[in-house]
């Protein structure tokens, strides 16, 4: 009974994480995404993206390169925040991960720092619920849909 209380504690805060609860107040931009990735057969896509909050708007992007353990349909979520943006413009390109200080290494919650080459950076959390995020070797390449 216990264990189970903790459990809930646990995973209530990792939610609390992951719904913005712990958002660093010197972001200049936050992002959400949700994909449902499907492998079959040997093959695999993606359907949904991402969603970047920046200057009080918000902008579509597509994501290339990230990825979930598990086979058949998975659902990818994750949101961060992003920081040193100082254009939308940097936004788009390709992220690399890198070890940027901070974040349960094994907890409920996993972290993944990424920059690209402009200096912008994101911390991106996912829950250890089930999935487990995969971020490919050559990175992630975010495009602004709109």
């Amino acid at each position: 009974m216990m264990r189970q209380m903790r459990r809930r504690a646990v995973l209530t805060a990792a939610g609390g994480l992951l719904l913005g609860a712990a958002d660093d107040p010197n972001a200049d931009a936050s992002l959400w995404i949700e994909e449902v990735r499907i492998g079959l057969f040997g093959r695999s896509g993606a359907i949904g993206g991402g969603r970047l909050r920046y200057l009080g708007e918000v902008h579509a992007f597509s994501i290339e390169g990230l990825s979930a353990a598990g086979v058949g349909v998975t659902t990818i979520r994750a949101q961060g925040e992003v920081f040193n943006l100082r254009r939308l413009s940097d936004f788009p390109g390709a992220y690399t991960e890198f070890q940027g200080g901070g974040g349960p290494a094994d907890g409920p919650v996993e972290v993944h720092w990424l920059r690209n080459p402009r200096g912008v950076r994101v911390r991106l959390r996912s829950a250890r619920a089930g999935t487990t995020l995969r971020i490919g070797e050559g990175g992630l390449v975010f495009s602004l849909d709109d």
